[in-house]
């Protein structure tokens, strides 16, 4: 809150007096500094009349001397208001690329039919597959539910473990066009790599008896672990949520009732010190806002003083504080300054 600053100089060094009529930029100020131009503290006398001469109580009017010059200031009892600040914490962007799952099946062997309408589970990112066995053309396809069969058919006699995964092999590399699996026998344990790159469900040993190993887990590209991901932020009139992307890829999560900022980052990882930097220079460009960033932190002051919601992390994974609360103006005078209220003031040296 300014104060008008009015200018005495002192008739003597020790006492001395003026009579002040109040100004509409005081009635706007709130506040008047009287410098007596000393450089020793001053003890007030002050008295106000209204414009019709009558004599105003000064309840709820401060009357503060400064401690080592000749100022005094009069104000009313208002405390400012105060704008909030909070830090911003970033963690890394973590660009993931896609692999294709790899399972290991370790076959056994067909003895005497052992095998027929057995099955082992096995996957692509899209579709479930069961693949089941028959010898010479005989037995019975177990039809798992929610998955495609796919039936390799063992020659009449017994097969060794080798045997089967060798027939294994030559029936997966060859379903649907070449397209799903690509397969390798070495003795009784088949590799089996899906073709296309993602997540999978992993494979099961179903009720044949084979061992199943996961070499690879199967893992889907994904543009930005930070993608579709928010922190909270508010102004004393309105609540904002902060979201980030990656070279324009994510979702915004639309947080309810509150108005969405987007920080888009760059293709690729991006480190913490990086993606700081970017949600430092959108919200400094925002007109709600100003931000500083130091390495991975930004440090954000509302433009507006006055009490905000308080920052949140959302799902950021961020690490939020607020260093000063928001706080509204508040009003604790009943004391009003009035335009051509006359103040008079006598004030003496205090020793």
């Amino acid at each position: 809150m300014a104060a008008t600053t009015i200018s005495v100089r002192p008739t003597n060094g020790v006492s001395f007096g003026l009579d002040y009529t109040v100004t509409a930029q005081d009635v706007i100020d709130r506040s008047i500094l009287f410098d007596f131009g000393v450089e020793y503290p001053l003890t007030p006398i002050v008295s106000i009349k209204d414009s019709t001469g009558a004599a105003k109580a000064l309840t709820g009017l401060q009357i503060t001397s400064h401690p080592t010059s000749g100022a005094i200031l009069l104000d009313e009892a208002i405390t400012e208001a105060v704008a909030e600040v909070s830090t911003i914490t970033a963690i890394l962007n973590d660009v993931i690329s896609s692999e294709a799952e790899v399972t290991t099946v370790g076959c056994l062997a067909n003895t005497s039919g052992s095998l027929n309408g057995k099955y082992f589970t096995i996957s692509s990112p899209t579709v479930d597959y069961y693949v089941w066995y028959s010898t010479d053309g005989t037995g019975v396809d177990p039809s798992v539910a929610d998955h495609t069969g796919i039936n390799v058919d063992l020659p009449a006699g017994d097969s060794t473990d080798a045997e089967v995964a060798s027939a294994t092999e030559v029936v997966l590399d060859a379903y649907s066009g070449s397209a799903v699996f690509s397969s390798t026998a070495t003795l009784a344990d088949l590799e089996i790599t899906n073709l296309v790159e993602g997540d999978a469900t992993d494979a099961t040993a179903g009720d044949s008896g084979f061992s199943i190993t996961i070499d690879n887990q199967g893992v889907d590209a994904n543009a930005g672990t930070l993608n579709g991901k928010y922190f909270l932020i508010s102004s004393p009139t309105v609540n904002y949520y902060v979201w980030l992307s990656t070279d324009g890829t994510g979702v915004d999560p639309e947080v309810a009732t509150r108005t969405g900022i987007n920080v888009d980052l760059p293709a690729g990882d991006s480190t913490a010190d990086e993606v700081a930097e970017a949600i430092q220079a959108v919200l400094d460009a925002h007109a709600a806002f100003s931000a500083t960033v130091d390495t991975d932190t930004v440090t954000v002051t509302n433009a507006v003083a006055g009490a905000a919601t308080n920052v949140g992390a959302g799902d950021s994974g961020f690490t939020v504080e607020v260093d000063t609360a928001g706080a509204d103006e508040v009003d604790g005078s009943t004391f009003d300054f009035v335009e051509d209220d006359v103040i008079s003031i006598i004030a003496q040296r205090t020793y």
